[in-house]
């Protein structure tokens, strides 16, 4: 695709100034289409027409000279060189984003925002937390529940903490993050409580309580195993409180029950066996200076490794 031709370059600005002047303006658009590989995801978030933002693509492609695109019915599918453009379009806004907050004041620094499953907010993410406080009092944090590769990638998410094994990616780093033991749990007035020899069969017969959205819980659950459940909880902080009222059984990580355990308001049952859960982080590469994120990832396997020792 050739490239449209431009001025000589002369004067106070370099020719370079001049070409990235000419398309600056459309890279957003372009990171936005490029992440969706659609053009009406594109068009409902930008809140511009497909025939705008179509145009903008078409222009940007006859600037830089490459075809970053390949049309497919309805949907666009980033070439070679889209990839590749796309990947230099993510680094230059994150090095913009840290420019930024490198001169902002501390009371209106941009947090650092972490995903994590709602099952481990309190027994993971709360810990982190005051360590990496502990060391950087002026650090500030936000918690969500909803991140994945695609949110970090987009930078909506600066480090997203996953229960499965994530697959190998170009544009993300993968951290272990340590195992966490899960186990089956029931309240003193449980019909369960005194049965001591209790198969998978016969504790499949009870119902449970869960938790809204709770990924961990889905991971760690062996899929030959139906079961019903009586009560959705919206709040993973209620979800012990309702196990201990006896209102179903309850999938919950051995860490964040043992002072229930302790104290005779909970008792596990010796089946079925759950998978541990393995944790992971997502995070973008570095990009050289203060690095966050890697004293976050540091933090967690800390952390993680402390509840999984007991």
């Amino acid at each position: 695709m050739p490239r449209r031709k431009r001025g000589d370059g002369k004067g106070t600005r370099s020719m370079t100034s001049l070409e990235l002047e000419s398309y600056w303006s459309w890279l957003p658009t372009f990171r936005v289409v490029a992440e969706r590989e659609s053009l009406h995801e594109a068009s409902r978030l930008l809140q511009l027409s497909a025939s705008s933002i179509s145009r903008t693509i078409r222009l940007l492609e006859t600037e830089i000279g490459a075809s970053l695109f390949a049309r497919a019915g309805g949907r666009l599918q980033l070439t070679p060189s889209g990839r590749d453009f796309l990947e230099f379009v993510r680094r230059s806004m994150r090095l913009v984003d840290d420019g930024a907050s490198a001169l902002r004041s501390p009371d209106v620094a941009r947090p650092f925002r972490i995903s994590i499953p709602r099952g481990l907010t309190a027994l993971v993410a709360i810990p982190t937390i005051a360590h990496a406080r502990a060391a950087d009092p002026m650090a500030c944090f936000y918690v969500s529940h909803e991140g994945d590769e695609r949110a970090v990638v987009s930078g909506m998410i600066d480090l997203a903490v996953v229960c499965s094994t994530p697959q190998p990616s170009r544009v993300v780093q993968i951290h272990a993050i340590g195992e966490l033991e899960v186990g089956v749990f029931c309240g003193r007035r449980h019909a369960m409580w005194a049965t001591t020899n209790a198969s998978s069969e016969d504790v499949m017969r009870h119902p449970f309580v869960t938790a809204t959205g709770d990924l961990m819980e889905s991971a760690c659950w062996p899929p030959e195993h139906g079961r019903h459940v009586s009560v959705e909880l919206g709040d993973m902080a209620l979800l012990q409180e309702a196990c201990v009222a006896s209102l179903g059984l309850a999938v919950l990580p051995i860490a964040a029950a043992r002072e229930r355990v302790a104290s005779r308001t909970l008792r596990r049952l010796a089946s079925p066996t759950l998978a541990r859960a393995c944790l992971f982080a997502l995070r973008r590469p570095p990009l050289g200076g203060s690095d966050r994120a890697q004293v976050v990832v540091e933090t967690l396997v800390r952390v993680v490794g402390a509840l999984a020792s007991g």
